[in-house]
């Protein structure tokens, strides 16, 4: 059984704060959730994007809101996973930025260009 949404209109100061919050919760519910993975107490499922496309059109089917809501999770949980320090995504460059910050000189090019291109091969692989 799918579980209702029930949608209530709310006062906009509210809704504000609603957007502000909710985002962040489900950051931090991505992350405990690849925890879980991490220690086997979840099971991992991972979905191409043929899966992607088709769990869209399930919801499509089942409302404009449940779409929307859909692609809130879709966004939210790619930003949490670009956040993440594995070369070749954003928080792997912002590991490099780090380490300049920190040791005040830049990495040498050829360790990070192998860096990110053993990422890239990596992610690849998970496809």
């Amino acid at each position: 059984m799918t579980p209702y949404l029930q949608y209530v209109p709310v006062p906009m100061r509210e809704a504000a704060l609603r957007a502000t919050v909710w985002p962040a919760q489900a950051v931090v519910g991505s992350a405990q959730a690849l925890q879980r993975m991490f220690q086997g107490k979840e099971q991992v499922r991972v979905m191409g994007p043929v899966g992607i496309v088709n769990e869209m059109v399930h919801e499509a089917r089942r409302g404009w809101r449940d779409l929307v809501q859909m692609l809130w999770v879709i966004s939210v949980s790619l930003f949490f996973l670009n956040l993440l320090p594995i070369p070749a995504l954003d928080g792997g460059r912002l590991v490099f930025v780090l380490f300049e910050l920190i040791a005040r000189r830049r990495p040498n090019e050829r360790v990070e260009a192998i860096t990110h291109t053993v990422g890239i091969l990596f992610l690849l692989g998970l496809s």
